[in-house]
């Protein structure tokens, strides 16, 4: 899922001055997110970034149920949702894993005796 913050001039083209915009839905249709909504509040919370989006939708467990207040062709709309459960995609939504993150450990000097 990819969000950014709305601009004036975007907002004006949706038709809100405040909220966070959806560029890319994410690929579980169970959030109901299109591309082009504008993300008002999650369960009664409003984001202040899409960073922000994220931690509050990674705070549900999943099969909790929360609404979604967004703006959709210029309407506000509520969507009553229910977070999917963990899977392996690795998209970045509530409910399922992030990517895997790996580090590298580098060692400069001589090797350690076993």
């Amino acid at each position: 899922m990819e969000l950014v913050t709305l601009s004036p001039d975007l907002g004006s083209y949706f038709g809100s001055d405040e909220g966070i915009l959806v560029v890319k839905a994410p690929a579980d249709p169970s959030l109901e997110l299109k591309d082009g909504d504008v993300i008002l509040d999650i369960g009664g919370r409003t984001p202040t970034s899409p960073e922000h989006a994220m931690r509050i939708l990674r705070s549900y467990e999943a099969g909790e149920s929360l609404r979604l207040g967004v703006i959709r062709e210029k309407r506000r709309v509520n969507l009553d949702i229910q977070v999917p459960a963990t899977s392996e995609t690795g998209d970045d939504v509530p409910g399922v894993a992030e990517p895997a993150r790996f580090e590298r450990k580098i060692i400069i000097g001589p090797p350690e005796e076993a």
